[in-house]
Parts: C-alpha cells; structure tokens; sequence
C-alpha cells in the first residue's frame, strides 16, 4: 500500500494554510520517532507517511470515560469529587478538561468541553499568529479577546487567561500537563511492548502493563484501557500506529440521565449541545448552552435526578477516544518480550530530541512527552 502524505491537524481542522501542512507533519513524525518510540525499541508500531502499511488494516476504537478517575477514588462522595474536578484544570487528566460559565444566581448557564492538545496551538503561534488569535475569538462570541492577552511579546502564553480557569466558560485547548498529543504518541507506541513476568508468562493485566511498562497512570481511565487495547494487538503480533489525524476526540455523550426542569419535559438536553471544533468522528470540543428563549439555563437541568451544579456532572457521561489502525496478518513481527522495568532507550537523539534543538520548535521543550508523571 501507499504511504499517509502527511498527518493532518488533529479532528482535520482547516486552521493551516498549505505551505505549514507539512511542517505540522513533521512534529507529529518526531513524536513517532524518539529515544523511546522508534522501528527499534518499539518494532510493532510504525509512523504511516514512513511504512507502508500491510493489508488487511483494521481500525480499533478504544474509549474510557472523561471524569478523572484519580479525583474519583480520592473522593468518593460525588458532590465532593464535582467540586474538586471543576476547581482545577490540572486534575482534568483524562484528556478532557473543561470550563463553566454562571449567571448572577451562580447557576451554570454555559458548560465548554475541549480535548484537542496543546502542541498544535504552539505551532499555530510560530507559523500563524493571527489566526490563532482569531481562532480564540471566534470560539468565544462575546469575549473581548486581545491579541496580547494570548501573545505575550509575541510568544505564545498556552495558559492565558482565557484558557486556564474552569469558572470562565473559555477554553481552547488542554492545559493539564500529561494531555499532549506527544504523550499520547509515545503511550500508544510503549504499550506495543510486549511483557512477561520473571517466570515466563505474559502480561495481560491492565493495571499491571501500566506499571511495568511504565507508560502512564494506573488510576486513569485512560492510560490503562488505551494500553491494555494496543498490547492486546502487539501480543498477536501486528503492528499498530494511531489513526490520521493523531489526536483524541470526544466519542460521545451520554444523555439519558439528563433532564430538563419540570414543565420542560418535551425538551431534548441533546439538542442544546453544539460541536464547535473538529468533524464527525473527530470532535474536539463541544459546548452545553440552554437557547435564551427557553426560560431556563443549565443549571436548571437534572443528572441522575441531581441538579446540575458542575461541569463534571456532564464528564461522568463523556466518553474520550483514540482511534487506531492494526496492519498486516498476526506475527507479522516477531514477539521480542521484555521483563518489567526494561525500558530500551535508543543510544542517539532522534527526531523529536533535534527539533527541540531548532528554534521554531524550542517549545516543544516546555511539555511533557510521557504520561507517566502526574
């Protein structure tokens, strides 16, 4: 088969004019290929504008829930973890996080939920600044956004004003330091490693794949179900990369136990949700909004016969995706199992490691590229 061309921007946004298309392409590539992710260390997962792809390719959903699974087993108490959640966008770690708007009654009038990560925004801001800001404002129709509020003698400030509260009801992108696109590449490239124990026998366990491998947290919903998926695959042989555009969408929402007030009930919560980013199958944010003329707001609703007070009411019924692409027939590549804590590191930089160094790209050095470390 043929190579991918290039990798489009995440949910296939149209923000890039041509001649920055490929540049994007080429920091997507980078997180494919690094001292951790490479054809070396990690054989059975490939970059597709690299390796042609083997038939037959087979495409695999992996989903989880967006409410941060951390903040749920610190408290149990729902009203307690609601508060926590929408008191901080570090806690938001399962690759959504979100802001609310309120009105002088402080009931929730607007609720915005993003997962679209922050790298492709620093690329933005090197190559397009204009149109990042104009992206910021028209995301966000009666806000009085200013171009220095966002670019800060020029360089990029990813955790302005307008996009770190949870209480602002703006948000553009993720801002929790594990949700970059770079540590999602390198979790679903490490998960292709194959595990076994001191005895022999493989690994299968989700929790214990994450400690072993040492790709993420085993208190997420995320880390654990992504790579119980991808080593599932890499076990039977085949081998594996994250789908174009490489990103995480918002798969769906849950709105059965949503409901509106009482002498609402022909009211469908559904229809007062609006993507605003990304297309079908590749959402990147979506917002929750009452039309002015119903005589109500959101936080006038109903979850599970609770009133609607939090943000994270709606994440418990988020579910996020990866999507990924399994090529070629089974043991395509030969099982290569290593014992917990063996981590191969290639001896020389790559790709990621030399463009840090470039001066387009130094700020790649500001994020994490695992999800290791919360």
């Amino acid at each position: 088969m043929s190579l991918l061309p290039l990798h489009d921007p995440p949910g296939f946004v149209e923000d890039l004019r041509q001649e920055n298309r490929q540049g994007w392409s080429k920091i997507i590539s980078a997180f494919m290929h690094t001292r951790r992710v490479n054809p070396t260390t990690t054989p059975h997962f490939y970059d597709a504008t690299r390796e042609p792809e083997q038939a037959p390719i087979v495409p695999a959903l992996v989903t989880w829930l967006g409410f941060p699974r951390q903040v749920a087993l610190q408290y149990p108490n729902d009203r307690r973890r609601w508060t926590v959640a929408d008191g901080d966008r570090q806690v938001q770690d399962e690759y959504l996080e979100w802001s609310v708007k309120r009105n002088a009654e402080n009931k929730i009038t607007k609720i915005v939920f993003c997962n679209e990560g922050p790298e492709y925004f620093e690329y933005l801001a090197q190559r397009q600044p204009d149109t990042l800001v104009q992206l910021y404002q028209n995301l966000h129709p009666g806000v009085e956004i200013r171009r220095e509020d966002i670019l800060v003698n020029g360089v990029y400030n990813p955790q302005n004003k307008w996009n770190s509260g949870t209480e602002t009801g703006t948000i553009m992108h993720l801002i929790q330091r594990n949700n970059t696109l770079s540590a999602q590449v390198d979790l679903g490239g490490r998960a292709t490693i194959l595990r076994v124990r001191e005895d022999g026998q493989p690994i299968i366990d989700r929790d214990e794949l994450v400690r072993c491998s040492d790709f993420g947290n085993a208190n997420r919903n995320s880390d654990p179900t992504i790579g119980a998926a991808i080593n599932a695959f890499a076990r039977e042989g085949h081998k594996l990369t994250i789908a174009n555009p490489v990103g995480l969408y918002i798969d769906s929402v849950d709105w059965a136990p949503v409901h509106p007030p009482a002498g609402h009930d022909d009211d469908d919560p559904q229809e007062f949700w609006k993507w605003t980013r990304g297309r079908s199958g590749h959402f990147v944010r979506g917002e929750f909004e009452v039309p002015p003329g119903k005589g109500y707001v959101v936080g006038d609703m109903f979850v599970r016969n609770v009133p609607l007070e939090f943000g994270g009411q709606l994440a418990d019924l988020i579910k996020i995706s990866i999507r990924a692409r399994v090529a070629g027939p089974p043991d395509i590549v030969p099982a290569e199992p290593r014992r917990c804590g063996d981590h191969p590191i290639f001896p020389g930089p790559l790709e990621l490691e030399a463009l840090e160094e470039t001066h387009d790209c130094k700020w790649l050095c500001d994020y994490d590229h695992d999800r290791a470390h919360s």
